[in-house]
């Protein structure tokens, strides 16, 4: 392979995987999420996972729906 190809094949390869970080964190905004915790899991209660739901849907201008439900 020529290395005028080569450069050419590496700067598009940079450029995609720059351009997907872009779009996928920055625009998006879904790499911004907290840390996992290590502790065990408190239940929560509908109307905590509602709210919970809500603010994510707010964030990401997306739609949530309840099981077995019609209603967002």
């Amino acid at each position: 392979m020529k290395p005028k190809t080569l450069g050419i094949l590496i700067a598009f390869l940079v450029w995609t995987a720059g351009s997907t970080y872009w779009y996928v964190c920055k625009i998006k905004g879904f790499c911004a999420q907290p840390a996992v915790e290590t502790a065990a899991p408190v239940e929560k209660t509908d109307t905590e996972q509602t709210g919970e739901r809500a603010e994510k849907a707010e964030q990401h201008d997306l739609i949530y729906y309840q099981k077995n439900s019609e209603k967002p």
